[in-house]
């Protein structure tokens, strides 16, 4: 009999511990989880705070820009026509220099390059033989080339304007 007191008292003793354990296991989950709550209500409170002073000056705001419709809707319309014709005068004062110009018969140089290009293009060259020549893209020798046999009957319509 005293073997199995002792047996029992050894089984005991390990379950106290365990049991023990357990209890102190749960005392502090309920302080870590009772100091979350009281930081997360004191959280709470203080949004709770600024959402009100934030919709205080929204509705502060608001009044604000309630006088200033009325101000708006009486404010008078000003004369698009008068806005467009200022406009049209800037435009004419503007362009006025390049008008003069071109009514002298001044036009500006061709930059060499181009003048190249088009003495090529007239001789018949492709633009890939072009852009190979002059170290273009083929994509901008096909685009000049382009431009150049677009450009030729506006100046040979030119000339037969200043002939007649």
């Amino acid at each position: 009999m005293t073997s199995f007191h002792i047996a029992t008292l050894q089984i005991v003793t390990p379950m106290t511990r365990y049991h023990m354990a357990i209890i102190l296991m749960s005392i502090l989950f309920c302080t870590v989880s009772s100091v979350l709550a009281i930081m997360l209500k004191r959280s709470n409170s203080n949004k709770d705070k600024l959402l009100t002073k934030t919709q205080a000056a929204l509705n502060s705001l608001q009044n604000g820009c309630a006088g200033t419709e009325s101000y708006i809707k009486d404010k008078p319309i000003t004369n698009i026509f008068d806005d467009n014709l200022r406009a049209a005068e800037l435009t004419t004062r503007l362009q006025q220099p390049r008008l003069t110009m071109q009514q002298c018969g001044y036009s500006p140089a061709t930059p060499e390059r181009y003048r190249y290009i088009q003495s090529m293009a007239e001789k018949g060259m492709s633009a890939q033989d072009i852009a190979s020549m002059l170290s273009l893209s083929l994509h901008e020798a096909t685009q000049l080339v382009t431009l150049i046999r677009v450009a030729r009957p506006q100046q040979k319509h030119k000339d037969t304007v200043f002939l007649t």
